[in-house]
């Protein structure tokens, strides 16, 4: 029928717009996630501090790092 086919192209549409933004892809795609300890992404380095810990996220796998030094 014209209306199930109409509605499974829109979800379809739907669907690859929702993968195209899905941080999954980002890191498969080379980009990585940097959280604080307790899983609050960072955007900017003047929320940090020296000594601090911060995680990684990869594709595959997770880092830890410590700062040692900060450029704002």
């Amino acid at each position: 029928d014209w209306w199930k086919e109409k509605i499974g192209k829109l979800l379809r549409q739907e669907e690859e717009k929702l993968n195209l933004s899905s941080p999954q892809l980002k890191l498969k795609q080379g980009y990585t996630i940097t959280s604080d300890e307790s899983g609050k992404i960072i955007k900017e380095p003047a929320k940090l501090k020296v000594f601090q810990t911060i995680l990684t996220k990869f594709y595959k796998g997770q880092i830890s790092s410590k700062i040692n030094k900060i450029k704002k």
